[in-house]
């Protein structure tokens, strides 16, 4: 009599499939995803290249938005908003250390990629 491997009978795992209540639950999930995808491993800045996020350039000495420059240890926060009227843009805002007003404030439509922006934020303890 030969060996035969035994065949399961039972039937696979299915996959888990995920439904979203909201488009804005939607939204944040592929956000998320999106983000993962796009963020190189290695993405921080560097004294050699200039991310380019649209309006916002950050290197390895700072970040630069037009004409203006801030150094990275005077940089206290980066943060995305929401306006608090339905009417209101979402806007990118960077704080200055000591500073009571924001250095800058961009409407997001400005900022390119900007949930790849904040992770990187994120990593380096800047985002808020």
């Amino acid at each position: 009599m030969t060996n035969t491997p035994c065949l399961s009978t039972t039937a696979p795992a299915s996959p888990s499939i995920t439904r979203w209540t909201t488009s804005k639950s939607f939204g944040t999930t592929l956000n998320n995803v999106l983000t993962e995808i796009a963020l190189p491993r290695t993405a921080t800045p560097s004294a050699a290249a200039t991310l380019d996020f649209g309006t916002v350039r950050p290197d390895g000495h700072g970040v630069h938005i037009h004409d203006k420059s801030l150094a990275w240890p005077e940089v206290q926060s980066i943060s995305w908003k929401e306006g608090l009227l339905s009417s209101s843009e979402a806007y990118l805002m960077i704080r200055r250390h000591g500073g009571l007003l924001a250095w800058t404030k961009l409407p997001i439509e400005e900022v390119k990629n900007y949930p790849v922006l904040m992770a990187i934020a994120a990593d380096m303890g800047k985002a808020q």
